[in-house]
């Protein structure tokens, strides 16, 4: 019983630290998420700005092509090229807002796929810890049902002990008792001896 004893209260300390570098653990998770929240809230807002800046270049480049033609009503030469020119700032304005939309849109593909590898590992780390929670309670139980079978034990070999010491007192009371009667025994047959021999000296006077 001490050994189980000893053996449970081991367990329970091991667990205990394992316990300890599962929440270590879960704290590093949970930094590692702040961090590519920070990060994805970051990218955002720079993808918004990039995203700003273009439409804004976009729209002066048609207000060049517009006031130029409005000047331009003389000859239709100088109109055709200044059309020209402003349709191809605004193919390689589409087309650096479509690279950077879809080097943004990567970027927050890797970032989701990183958080929910960290939720994922958060969530086992969380089950580890339910199963270690729930392994120390069982152990606990144990450790309370060693316990009161130790108690129980011990109050038996009390008990014992009284019945012992019942019995002892039992049979000093039983000695005593023939110690008694032998004692009575004793005065009667003196008493008797004593009463003849008195008798006889009477009878022989």
């Amino acid at each position: 019983m001490m050994l189980l004893l000893l053996l449970l209260l081991l367990m329970l300390l091991l667990q205990q630290q394992q316990q300890l570098l599962l929440l270590l653990l879960l704290l590093l998770l949970l930094l590692l998420l702040s961090r590519e929240a920070a990060a994805t809230t970051t990218t955002s807002i720079t993808t918004t700005a990039t995203t700003t800046t273009s439409t804004t270049t976009t729209t002066t480049t048609t207000t060049t092509t517009t006031t130029t033609t409005t000047t331009t009503t003389t000859t239709t030469t100088n109109t055709t090229t200044t059309t020209t020119t402003s349709t191809s700032t605004t193919a390689t304005a589409t087309s650096a807002s479509a690279f950077a939309t879809a080097g943004d849109a990567a970027e927050a593909a890797t970032t989701t796929t990183k958080q929910l590898l960290l939720l994922l590992l958060l969530l086992l780390l969380l089950l580890l810890l339910l199963l270690l929670l729930l392994l120390q309670l069982l152990l606990l139980l144990l450790l309370l049902l060693l316990l009161l079978l130790l108690l129980l034990l011990l109050l038996l070999l009390l008990l014992l002990l009284l019945l012992l010491l019942l019995l002892l007192l039992l049979l000093l009371l039983l000695l005593l008792l023939l110690l008694l009667l032998l004692l009575l025994l004793l005065l009667y047959y003196s008493y008797c001896i004593f009463s003849t021999v008195r008798k006889r000296v009477y009878f022989r006077k």
